[in-house]
């Protein structure tokens, strides 16, 4: 009597009839396709509403950010070459000339921190972005060498404070970029290698980098942006049980997951050069985990070679 004082007698006809195999969800339909024209009435930005006319800007904003980012591309090029002469131009003792010579023996005499260390004027024209892991960093560059303007440690929750110290000491700025949720730097492995014996849980985790910026209490500016995942699915239990539902997730269109946005395919080399980007002659030393400099590596030829 409820039901048909509401105005569902249909709904109890088909029931009784067998009609509906699931009436709840049967319901649900049907009260949605009545409901859903209604709210569409109410809401001015929702009447308003064109799904074409999203598409075609869509569709506009991807074409301007991928002429955006070739004309960034060109402009790196025409930015780090900072006027230096052609190969053939350079004297033989200079610093140039230096270069040059090693690069035509076969087996070059002089080591790379050597080379680097006559190169003290050059050598940041040449290369204004530097990307190197922080063995690399104490390994090559030389001690006394010019300081980098500024100093980005990537993957900070990966890298020890003692292996980061060496890196911030050659910049007159830092910035540490880390998850504090991922899994700090260990010692069990090159230790059970080492000495074949098992340590115990204390002496596993060291101490990040991350973990000592934080600590220390230096400014703070959360990246709330996600790309990464292909499918929702992917970071959905991370967003919501780690980062509290904050991460704004860019997830790809055709796998019906939320978002849509294009993902890009050449973000190591975008990355690569639009950080060498700046008014003068800004350096930077790109400090990161060995694992990531060799994948970056990989994706990216040298800017020497690019200015050459």
């Amino acid at each position: 009597k409820e039901l048909a004082a509401a105005g569902l007698a249909p709904v109890i006809e088909a029931l009784e009839a067998g009609l509906l195999k699931t009436p709840a969800e049967d319901f649900q339909v049907a009260y949605f396709s009545w409901w859903l024209p209604h709210a569409l009435d109410a809401s001015n930005e929702l009447k308003g509403f064109l799904h074409w006319e999203q598409t075609d800007r869509v569709a506009r904003f991807r074409e301007l950010d991928v002429a955006a980012r070739r004309l960034a591309s060109s402009q790196v090029r025409q930015a780090v070459s900072h006027g230096l002469p052609a190969r053939d131009a350079v004297a033989r003792k200079s610093e140039l000339g230096i270069l040059r010579h090693q690069l035509g023996l076969k087996r070059p005499s002089l080591s790379i921190r050597t080379l680097l260390q006559k190169m003290p004027t050059t050598f940041p024209q040449l290369t204004p972005c530097v990307l190197m892991s922080p063995l690399s960093i104490a390994q090559y560059l030389p001690t006394d060498s010019a300081l980098f303007d500024i100093v980005i440690i990537d993957e900070a929750s990966q890298i020890t404070t003692w292996d980061a110290v060496g890196a911030i000491a050659r910049g007159r700025q830092s910035i540490i970029v880390g998850d504090p949720r991922q899994l700090p730097p260990t010692s069990f492995f090159k230790r059970v290698e080492e000495d074949g014996e098992e340590l115990d849980v204390y002496e596993k985790d060291l101490p990040s980098i991350l973990d000592e910026a934080v600590a220390a209490g230096l400014p703070v500016q959360r990246l709330n942006w996600h790309y990464r995942s292909r499918d929702e699915a992917l970071i959905a239990f991370s967003n919501h049980h780690y980062y509290d539902n904050r991460l704004i997730t860019l997830c790809d269109e055709a796998s019906g997951s939320q978002g849509g946005a294009e993902i890009p395919q050449e973000i190591n080399e975008t990355v690569w050069e639009s950080a060498c980007h700046r008014d003068g002659q800004t350096s930077i030393l790109l400090c990161c985990h060995e694992n990531h400099r060799q994948c970056a590596e990989a994706g990216n030829r040298p800017l020497a070679e690019q200015s050459g």
